[in-house]
């Protein structure tokens, strides 16, 4: 309960500062990053809440729509990520990163909805994809050790994912 009172404060602080920057006129990848980052962040909170209400039979009805709610701010920072990689910017390994990380959310509430294999797997396989762009785009910088232990995390995700499908 602390723990998601002061990350619902943090998400209403953030909200008010992007707020405040379209207010007035700020733009760019930045701004885009930001409300990117604020879908996740409120898309990892209805993620984890459904989980923790699956486990507890009382709440098992609310589960459904909790995960319905996560997947709506996945695809809307989807969206946005994907807006900004489609406008090439300056840090391509950035974007094509967090594009990756909506999708590989997106894979994860798809799966918690048992949603079809056929389905799953090309985010996967996509976000995959991306990790590796973003490798590419970034060898020689700083983070490049980074991205590749991105890249290993993602693979391993997948790969689990996989491990743990019937039949």
């Amino acid at each position: 309960p602390l723990g998601a009172g002061t990350r619902g404060e943090f998400i209403g602080l953030v909200q008010a500062i992007l707020q405040d920057s379209e207010d007035t006129g700020a733009v760019g990848p930045s701004r885009q990053w930001g409300l990117e980052a604020m879908a996740i962040r409120q898309g990892e909170l209805l993620l984890e809440q459904a989980v923790l209400d699956s486990k507890q039979s009382d709440k098992r009805e609310d589960v459904a729509a909790k995960l319905g709610a996560a997947m709506e701010q996945f695809e809307k920072a989807e969206k946005i990520a994907q807006d900004v990689y489609n406008q090439q910017p300056a840090d391509l390994g950035k974007a094509a990163a967090n594009v990756a990380i909506a999708m590989s959310y997106r894979a994860k509430v798809a799966s918690e909805l048992k949603r079809p294999l056929a389905e799953i797997a090309p985010l996967y396989k996509r976000a995959i994809e991306l990790r590796r762009e973003a490798l590419t785009a970034d060898s020689g910088r700083d983070n490049a050790a980074e991205r590749k232990a991105e890249l290993g995390v993602q693979l391993f995700g997948y790969a689990d994912w996989l491990l743990n499908q019937e039949g």
